[in-house]
């Protein structure tokens, strides 16, 4: 067979994975939404459904000779194409070892243990959801062992996530950061801090929605490809290229929480939006890193969005949705309540400058779980030390404590440096960007148009064709160094706080 008919056929096993994928996708979205609550049963025989049909389409013995044909012959083929085979026989090598069941089980537990989350979380219960953190555990490093069994099972999952990291490079990053950023957290902490008693009190959910509508708008999203809803945890679902699903959850009394939360996801959703239309359908559609992924929602939630420049742009959208709140506040004042810096509970909701201590108390308990130095039933005991240790807060409750995040309920073990680190890409892309052009002049008029571009060009064009390296040479000039992120806090936060 020749390399054209081993490509069509490569296209047809790749037609069916995205078909299949974006099934799933579309379940998950109604669970996460508007799905009742007694479907619980019909989405995991769905997903179990689904889960068997994608492994034979990815990790089946006829797929297994078409990548070993096409990657023997690799270099005879196109960029594209050898990109795609390259990616994709990464990944078979990588799990075609892991029995089909595993994977099965593995994506039906995770939907079950979902919906569990939710409701132990809303209910202070985290005794509900410890055994499913239990068998997760157990079933990921059940299938980290088919998959390399002379790995630590902590180090396959945190690759996945940051391709090429291992736990020395995490362990020095963080290490850096501590030197870096506790003692500047510290001597904000003495210092007075800012007025932002006008963010006190009721924001009422059906103006914050058009807030969030006109940020939609200002992000320069096309609403013909991307739609915004509400959920218990904010999240994208990059569905397919022309299907972007950001969502938000709205506090009544907290405008911030939805107003960033929806320039983050919208930031993830500009990143697929971007991708170049030539890989969709293929495993190049896909970002090859989480933690690129969080560089680009980092970059429009902090270091656009809480900028003088951006607070001055929007300040009179707010004066004209809230009148009795923001009237008299000026954009210097704005500016100040975005940005105040001081230890809190959520990570969602926490300050640019304390954001990463909250990264770091995850990613420590989670190396204690799978290296067996806790138990999921010494969690909540833990996070409550690690708190009080990094940031000197009482974790009150378990609701606003080891039940915030759902990563877990996911699976999702090994992703949370990648949030730390894509900020710390972020600060570098920066420093890039603002070579090029006035960056922060089209931020205050609220054209966001030509950093998306730039963005899209660097970045987002490249989708998974690219590795993080190769995204930050291209976009930056440079390997990573993340002494631009120190840097970048220690100046803005100096300057808030007027620090010596």
């Amino acid at each position: 067979m020749d390399m054209t008919d081993l490509i069509e056929r490569l296209n047809e096993i790749e037609r069916k994975k995205s078909a299949y994928n974006y099934a799933r996708g579309v379940v998950n979205y109604d669970g996460l939404t508007v799905a009742p609550k007694g479907s619980v049963e019909s989405r995991s025989n769905c997903f179990a459904m689904i889960s068997e049909e994608l492994y034979k389409l990815t990790y089946g013995e006829d797929v297994g000779g078409l990548l070993r044909e096409l990657y023997a012959n690799r270099d005879a083929l196109g960029y594209v194409e050898r990109r795609r085979v390259e990616r994709l026989q990464e990944d078979y090598d990588r799990n075609c070892k892991v029995p089909m069941n595993e994977f099965i089980e593995l994506s039906v537990l995770v939907n079950e243990s979902k919906h569990v989350w939710h409701g132990a979380k809303n209910n202070n219960d985290f005794a509900t959801f410890m055994p499913y953190i239990e068998k997760i555990v157990e079933k990921k490093k059940k299938i980290a062992g088919f998959i390399n069994p002379d790995a630590d099972p902590y180090e396959v999952y945190l690759s996945d996530y940051v391709k090429g990291v291992d736990r020395k490079f995490c362990d020095d990053y963080f290490e850096q950061m501590k030197e870096a950023i506790v003692p500047l957290i510290r001597r904000v902490g003495e210092k007075k801090q800012v007025d932002s008693q006008f963010l006190k009190g009721s924001f009422p959910i059906e103006k914050q929605r058009e807030l969030a509508g006109y940020l939609m708008e200002v992000m320069t999203l096309p609403s013909d490809r991307c739609i915004l809803g509400e959920v218990e945890h904010p999240c994208m679902l990059g569905l397919d290229l022309n299907d972007i699903r950001i969502t938000t959850h709205y506090y009544e009394d907290n405008l911030l929480m939805a107003l960033f939360s929806v320039i983050h996801e919208a930031g993830h959703g500009l990143y697929e939006l971007g991708i170049s239309p030539a890989y969709r359908n293929t495993i190049l559609k896909t970002p090859v890193s989480s933690a690129m992924h969080e560089c680009q929602s980092r970059f429009f939630e902090n270091y656009i969005a809480r900028s003088e420049a951006f607070c001055g742009f929007l300040l009179p959208k707010l004066q004209e949705i809230f009148p009795e709140k923001f009237n008299d506040v000026t954009v210097r004042e704005f500016f100040l309540a975005a940005n105040k810096a001081e230890p809190s509970l959520i990570r969602i909701q926490a300050d640019e400058l304390t954001y990463s201590m909250h990264i770091m108390i995850r990613y420590e308990i989670e190396k204690m779980l799978f290296d067996g130095n806790i138990t999921a039933a010494q969690i909540p005991e833990t996070w409550r030390r690690l708190y009080k240790e990094y940031l000197g807060v009482d974790v009150p409750d378990d609701t606003h404590g080891a039940l915030q995040d759902v990563h877990w309920s996911n699976g999702m073990f090994g992703q949370f440096p990648a949030y730390s680190l894509g900020s710390a890409y972020a600060a570098q892309m920066l420093a890039s960007m603002k070579k090029s052009f006035d960056v922060y002049a089209s931020v205050a008029k609220g054209e966001l148009a030509p950093v998306v571009s730039w963005l899209g060009e660097k970045v987002h064009k490249d989708g998974g064709a690219l590795d993080v390296p190769d995204i930050l040479l291209q976009s930056c000039g440079a390997p990573f160094e993340p002494h631009y992120y120190f840097e970048y806090l220690t100046e803005k936060f100096s300057a808030i706080y007027q620090l010596d």
